[in-house]
């Protein structure tokens, strides 16, 4: 009944179409053939039979971030339209345009209102971004007052890859640099950083090193100063919002592959420019893995790892006290017991890394070395197999290894981000987070 509705109103539609905005995600994507598929194709069969448009294209534009999404699109409408009649595949390839997009769709949402009204937090300024390289938008694309709403035209594929590289360095690096350490330490939102007691540390201290000395230095000779630092500049006016506030155990899924996407460009530029990997860049990465260290497996979800929050020891009589939230995908934590669950999908010879780490949970960080080292160059993971010959690489590692062995035995997450040799920048760590990761080397490695 609801699909009748929407097809009588697509036919009632008098004036020409020239815009068909979609939300398709990667299920929609799975094949050429999915229902998402067949309504989009059911439109454009009834706007073909209707013949109303004028000489410009139709065009598409996706509301989901799939790489390459405008591709996908018209190879998959193609393809579906191919089993049934010539005619709609020649509608198709010259009168509809699928354009590649990325959108910032990374958003808070009012209190009680079911995730759908957002709250009053600042418009990004790239919220929406779509490569036109052959002009198909409408001319009114180009006014700057949609500049000034967050759209964003883009001629060439290298502006839009570089759009979606400083997305991922910067808006979801940092947020990934930021959501393990939270989470492990029971902070519950991201608005924690907008907090002026907080922000020293978070902000000034922590990831502005790991932007302004690792990702910045990785990312301006690739993509110019000016866009990488207004990225950072756009990003950090809404992180340290009160009104944006995301979950931090929501952000924290699927880390194990975040680690790549997110941070394994950046340590790979830095270390194939013979640049220093910091403290910082091992402190989130450090977060990362320590979530990634169960304490056991769920008894009652398969592939579902259990860990323990910071500062917790979670005994079988203690486990069930407490509330238990669901936080994403049937995924749940217990403050007060001091649990979590997780998901771990990047595998190591035949199983989970996280069942391997959870063999050596409080071990040496030597026993840490070899499953780690697995991980960072494994393509489901840290994805830095380009640099796994290079001597700055194995520093790195051992770095990582050395300050997970801490955190699983027992040192806070929050008292090694205040000690105060990184804070006053004493002894070896003369530049504070920004101090070359050599100095973290276990010395028995």
């Amino acid at each position: 009944e609801g699909q009748k509705t929407a097809w009588d109103f697509v036919q009632s539609i008098s004036r020409p179409v020239q815009i068909i905005g979609v939300g398709i995600t990667e299920a929609g994507f799975a094949s050429f053939d999915t229902p998402a598929m067949k309504h989009l194709l059911q439109l454009l069969k009834i706007l073909f039979s209707k013949k109303g448009n004028d000489d410009r294209k139709i065009c598409i534009i996706n509301m989901d971030n799939v790489p390459n999404n405008g591709d996908t699109i018209r190879s998959h409408l193609l393809k579906l339209a191919a089993t049934e009649n010539e005619n709609l595949v020649n509608f198709i390839q010259n009168n509809i345009a699928c354009l590649n997009t990325m959108v910032d769709r990374i958003t808070s949402a009012r209190p009680d209102s079911d995730g759908l009204i957002p709250c009053g937090e600042p418009l990004p300024s790239k919220a929406l971004v779509i490569l036109d390289p052959d002009h198909d938008l409408p001319p009114s694309f180009l006014d700057p007052a949609m500049r000034s709403m967050g759209v964003v035209v883009r001629s060439t594929r290298e502006q839009l890859d570089a759009d979606v590289a400083l997305k991922l360095r910067i808006a979801n690096g940092t947020h990934t640099a930021v959501a393990h350490p939270l989470a492990l330490q029971k902070i519950l939102m991201t608005d924690y950083l907008a907090l002026p007691s907080s922000n020293k540390l978070w902000m000034e201290s922590y990831l502005e090193s790991l932007v302004q000395h690792q990702i910045f230095s990785a990312a301006i000779p690739l993509f110019g100063k000016e866009e990488t630092q207004a990225a950072w500049e756009d990003w950090k006016s809404r992180l340290t919002h009160p009104h944006f506030g995301l979950s931090t155990f929501f952000i924290t899924q699927n880390g194990a592959a975040k680690a790549g996407i997110r941070w394994g460009p950046t340590i790979t530029e830095l270390i194939l420019n013979q640049k220093s990997i910091n403290v910082a860049m091992v402190y989130a990465y450090s977060s990362l893995a320590r979530w990634l260290v169960p304490q056991r497996q769920s008894e009652d979800n398969k592939g579902v790892f259990v860990g323990w929050l910071d500062l917790s020891s979670v005994s079988a009589e203690e486990k069930e006290k407490g509330e238990v939230v669901t936080y994403a995908d049937g995924l749940r934590y217990n403050l007060e017991a001091g649990w979590y669950e997780f998901k771990c999908a990047c595998q190591i010879n035949g199983k989970p890394v996280s069942a391997w780490l959870q063999e050596v949970s409080g071990s040496q960080p030597s026993d840490y070395y070899n499953i780690l080292r697995d991980y960072m160059v494994s393509p489901a993971g840290g994805n830095l197999q380009a640099i796994s010959s290079k001597p700055a690489f194995e520093t790195f590692v051992h770095a990582v290894t050395t300050l997970v062995a801490r955190m699983v035995a027992g040192d806070a997450l929050h008292q090694i981000m205040l000690m105060e040799e990184i804070q006053n920048r004493q002894g070896v760590y003369v530049d504070g987070f920004d101090t070359d990761c050599g100095v973290l080397v276990d010395s028995s490695k």
